[in-house]
């Protein structure tokens, strides 16, 4: 194929894209967001955020989170609600402005849950490519449907969680460094720290797996972006760093959150034991996440790819807080261990398996067992408690250097 031929095509597609957006954003508006605006997470960035590049209010200030809750509660927050405050990096606002061009939220919200659905699709491809998982054409279909359906996927894009960003972040990582493009990977990297708590253990992770293979170019696209980033802000909101901490401090107060880290479920919540058991746990999960790093730090191929999704995956136990709309960086796992059965069993049927059941189990476990509009315990365990059992009971050998 010809360059020409291959500008034209990608023109074609790029045009395609955008109307194809321009189209959903649209009539997500019209059918849904103008008559039940909601996306309370994607509110509670983008009123502080826009308030910062309309009236040059600081987004962590009292004034801006209250435009917030008037939007979302219609008057101040009460003690147990959500306060609505910024709680992010002031760099996520990079993500933010462009949908402060207006200041109409159901036609904000419609184009940012539109461009959710567009990065869970990107996420899912990088993801299929970083894995190497070829699934026949009818099943890389379903797959992307399905992607789009599951019940954690569908919840994030339906209340703007910024967590998908997270996924889109390490799908881009991991594509750059498999093809030892370390620069653009290391600079990937700055997109997932957008949610630390989703993304700390797989940054401390890729930062020392790099070290160790001696591609210091990562490190050094990773500290240029967040430097830059962190500079501009600093000259934006002079005290955004501390005003950020304040807020993650005490972020129990602000949230209205029930529940914590994944153990702290099984633990406490399940088992009724205490804190000191739910530090042992915790404590245990975290020598295993430095174990892995450890014994895979010289890995390739499958090795450092089950290594990254361990990561992942202890991360869900160990991180301060847990939400099912943080499930999508899971499918790094999932996905590498459908290529693995595939290779070892022959057959593509057993992931089908699989997606059917978690498609239909946890939206069967949400709608049994929904509280107000509140999800119970169980929703979060149906699906990363089987995945651990099933990622531990397929160790690859430290040295697997296949496809690398």
């Amino acid at each position: 194929m010809t360059v020409g031929r291959k500008l034209l095509i990608g023109s074609l597609l790029a045009l395609l894209a955008i109307v194809w957006f321009s189209a959903q954003g649209w009539l997500t508006y019209r059918l849904f967001t103008s008559r039940f605006p909601g996306a309370n997470d994607f509110l509670a960035r983008w009123a502080p955020g826009c308030a910062l590049l309309w009236y040059g209010e600081n987004p962590y200030s009292e004034q801006a989170t209250l435009r917030a809750q008037l939007i979302m509660h219609g008057r101040p927050a009460q003690p147990g609600e959500d306060h609505a405050p910024f709680f992010y990096p002031l760099y996520a606002l990079v993500f933010v402005a462009p949908f402060c061009l207006t200041q109409n939220y159901p036609l904000a919200q419609a184009y940012w849950m539109t461009t959710l659905f567009f990065v869970l699709v990107a996420g899912t491809l990088l993801t299929l490519s970083v894995t190497r998982w070829r699934p026949p054409a009818c099943l890389w279909a379903f797959t992307l449907l399905w992607t789009a359906l599951n019940y954690p996927h569908a919840r994030a894009v339906l209340l703007g969680q910024f967590n998908l960003l997270v996924f889109l972040g390490v799908g881009l990582t991991l594509f750059f460094l498999a093809r030892h493009a370390d620069l653009a990977a290391g600079a990937c990297l700055v997109i997932t720290t957008v949610k630390p708590q989703l993304s700390f253990m797989v940054i401390a992770w890729l930062l020392w797996w790099t070290a160790c293979q001696r591609r210091w170019r990562f490190w050094v696209g990773f500290a240029l972006v967040v430097g830059v980033a962190a500079g501009v802000c600093f000259l934006v909101v002079p005290s955004w760093m501390g005003d950020f901490v304040r807020q993650v401090v005490h972020y129990d107060e602000l949230a209205g959150t029930t529940y914590h880290s994944l153990t702290w479920i099984m633990v406490r919540h399940f088992l009724g034991a205490g804190p000191p058991l739910e530090a042992v746990v915790i404590a245990g999960f975290l020598v295993a996440a430095l174990v892995i790093s450890w014994r895979y730090r010289l890995a390739q191929g499958d090795g450092m790819l089950w290594a990254t999704a361990m990561v992942l995956l202890l991360t869900q136990f160990v991180a301060p807080r847990v939400a099912t709309t943080g499930y999508a960086v899971l499918l790094f796992a999932l996905f590498l261990l459908f290529r693995r059965w595939t290779q070892s069993m022959g057959r593509h049927w057993l992931a089908l398996v699989v997606q059917l059941a978690l498609l239909v189990g946890q939206w069967a476990l949400f709608l049994a067992t929904i509280e107000g509009n509140v999800e119970t315990a169980a929703v979060y365990l149906l699906f990363p408690v089987p995945l651990l059992v099933a990622l531990v009971l397929d160790r690859p050998s430290t040295n697997t250097d296949s496809g690398s």
